[in-house]
């Protein structure tokens, strides 16, 4: 699986420096990816897409081998899209637990979690792991029906398509717990009066901040 799992990154390694060429030997390269699968066969406005446009970032397998790509979570599909540059056709990697797609201050996995509300598989974001908490975040897709219309006043409507981040946190090997960033959602995680003062002293507002809570409480507690 790990000789695979490089293989597929050597292609598409290969694939970015030599998009002009066809060709790799006997072998295109561009034929092993798989491209976008057809969308829904009902209108929509909105956006499946977790991240409003392709952004730069890195593809990691476990074997430390990396390329530079663009990058976009597609919720209809679940699966991490993928451009070698702006310009070109999106594609995907088969779903691997050995790849991994770093963007920003985050990265997208391929696991399954166990939560409160119950277990999770799929792609997942990871902020931060450290020896003693767990943040990740689990892209929500949310479908509201199309809405007929029922009179000349009434217009027909469209499904409406959104995609927003749901976040978890898991301390000390709890289940992960769905929090918002905020400090009145963490404050239950945390006994010590360190981490109280902390919260009392710091601002949460973003995944940022509560990253930066986390190595506080992973080098203290």
């Amino acid at each position: 699986m790990l000789k695979s799992t490089t293989f597929i990154i050597f292609l598409f390694l290969s694939f970015c420096t030599m998009a002009q060429d066809v060709t790799i030997g006997v072998y295109d390269p561009s034929t092993f990816f798989l491209t976008k699968e057809k969308e829904p066969d009902y209108r929509y406005t909105g956006s499946p897409y977790l991240e409003d446009d392709f952004k730069k970032g890195t593809i990691h397998d476990s074997e430390r081998t990396s390329v530079d790509a663009y990058l976009r979570y597609n919720a209809f599909e679940d699966a991490v899209m993928i451009k070698a540059d702006p310009n070109s056709e999106e594609v995907k990697f088969p779903r691997l637990k050995t790849i991994t797609y770093e963007i920003d201050n985050y990265t997208y996995y391929l696991d399954e979690i166990n939560t409160e509300d119950g277990n999770f598989q799929g792609y997942l974001a990871r902020f931060y792991e450290g020896e003693k908490a767990s943040f990740i975040g689990k892209p929500d897709l949310h479908i509201t029906p199309a809405k007929e219309g029922s009179s000349g006043y009434d217009k027909p409507e469209p499904a409406k398509v959104r995609v927003e981040m749901k976040y978890y946190l898991s301390v000390n090997g709890s289940k992960y717990k769905e929090i918002r960033t905020k400090e009145k959602d963490l404050k239950d995680f945390f006994s010590s009066k360190k981490m109280k003062d902390y919260l009392d002293d710091h601002k949460i507002k973003s995944t940022e901040d509560v990253v930066d809570l986390l190595k506080f409480y992973d080098s203290n507690a």
